[in-house]
């Protein structure tokens, strides 16, 4: 998967893996500008009948970094509790660790999902409007930062293309059209995305190789 901005040159690059089908690495490099520093993150989740583990590196290396790991179980239908630890490092010899608690309740056509910890809140509800619309509501409070963010955002799906539209409480705007190409395991998107705060227009485009065929329809 790649994702590449083309009026700033700022590059997103992906690559996700499906060695078994209860088994997701994925590894993925992030480049704002030429003069920031190169962005890395490595996911690993394992999934099960009824518990999910994800473990998760953030630009990890001997000097800084930071590392998650969560852990969900489904305890009847409808109810998933878990929880997340936090370890940050600036230093070889400094640890930080930081504990959230997270629990969901799913039906077949909505979800709640809400986590909390001592540094924030986060609450989500998703929603099947139509056959082939989705919606969903996000906010999120960071004590430290004291910034509040609520989104909103849209899917159409149709037969072999996704439509996706989101707006932030920070005034911007986002647009994203996927397209499964046919008789090949490729797929091609276009986004923009338009901050009215900065009176900014961005512009991505990206394309998605899956030979397994497992994250087809996602």
């Amino acid at each position: 998967m790649a994702d590449i901005n083309p009026t700033t040159l700022a590059s997103n690059v992906s690559i996700v893996f499906f060695p078994h089908h209860a088994l997701r690495l994925e590894a993925a490099m992030q480049r704002a500008a030429e003069d920031l520093p190169l962005e890395t993150q490595t996911n690993i989740e394992l999934m099960r009948p009824s518990t999910t583990l994800t473990w998760n590196l953030y630009n990890a290396h001997s000097q800084r970094g930071r590392s998650t790991i969560s852990l969900m179980r489904s305890i009847t239908n409808s109810w998933a509790l878990g929880g997340e630890l936090l370890l940050e490092w600036t230093d070889p010899r400094s640890l930080i660790t930081e504990a959230a608690l997270a629990a969901r309740y799913s039906k077949h056509n909505y979800q709640i999902a809400a986590s909390a910890s001592r540094q924030g809140l986060d609450i989500s509800y998703w929603q099947r409007i139509h056959q082939r619309i989705q919606m969903a509501t996000m906010f999120a409070w960071h004590r430290k930062t004291q910034k509040t963010i609520a989104t909103i955002c849209y899917q159409w799906d149709f037969e072999d293309s996704v439509v996706r539209s989101m707006v932030n409480s920070d005034l911007s705007v986002g647009f994203q059209y996927y397209r499964s190409l046919p008789h090949i395991p490729c797929g091609m998107g276009l986004s923009a995305l338009i901050s009215l705060l900065n009176n900014r227009l961005a512009f991505g485009l990206k394309f998605v190789l899956d030979p397994s065929g497992q994250r087809r329809g996602d």
